[in-house]
């Protein structure tokens, strides 16, 4: 990810995988997990959960995988995406 570092991980290992595990452990279906990401390594992720959410300023690949985009990192996307999933309003001047 960095010229500094050597990652080693198992090729069926990421952040989709992870997700899998918990959502077993604690009995609920794939469809129960909404997903934020803005990197090349949040597209699996993106992909297996029900909802999956790009901020705007993520790599191509990352909205590519999204069902939906919200605003920048920078701009409240998360939040923006946390309010629409509980049915409420936001606004970027809030926080």
């Amino acid at each position: 990810s960095v010229s500094q570092l050597l990652e080693i991980s198992d090729k069926k290992a990421g952040k989709d995988a992870g997700a899998a595990f918990l959502l077993d452990h604690l009995g609920l279906p794939r469809e129960a997990l909404a997903a934020f990401g803005d990197g090349q390594n949040d597209c699996g992720l993106l992909r297996f959960a029900g909802l999956g959410f790009a901020v705007a300023n993520a790599v191509k690949e990352c909205r590519g995988a999204a069902d939906r985009i919200v605003a920048s990192n920078d701009e409240g996307g998360v939040a923006e995406g946390i309010a629409s999933i509980l049915g409420g309003e936001f606004q970027a001047s809030s926080i």
